[in-house]
């Protein structure tokens, strides 16, 4: 993993060079030596910053999966309001509601 590379995982990680430190586990010097190519970054490290991208990347799918999955359920719930044949009185007749309500179907 170059420096470059190192910086823009941090930063889509959304963590500055301490945050980035302390979540990898190491003295924040050294961090700042591999971000400014002053030493090369250990294997172990390298693999650990790979595991956060794909664990954020995850993260961030899943919740865009869970807000697609709601607007679409929100789309069918208005499309179900939209077909319901009781949402509205025909015209000249009784809503189902009515029928219901009558005083002929209730008992005594």
């Amino acid at each position: 993993m170059t420096r470059s590379e190192l910086i823009a995982a941090r930063r889509e990680l959304g963590m500055n060079r301490v945050e980035m430190a302390k979540r990898l586990r190491t003295p924040y010097r050294a961090y700042d030596k591999w971000e400014r190519g002053e030493r090369r970054i250990p294997g172990a490290c390298e693999t650990a910053i790979e595991l956060l991208l794909k664990q954020d990347r995850l993260l961030m799918q899943s919740i865009r999966d869970k807000r697609l999955g709601e607007e679409r359920q929100a789309v069918a719930a208005e499309r179900l309001v939209e077909r319901n044949p009781l949402r509205e009185r025909p015209a000249g007749g009784t809503s189902f509601g009515e029928v219901l309500s009558s005083p002929l179907l209730t008992t005594v």
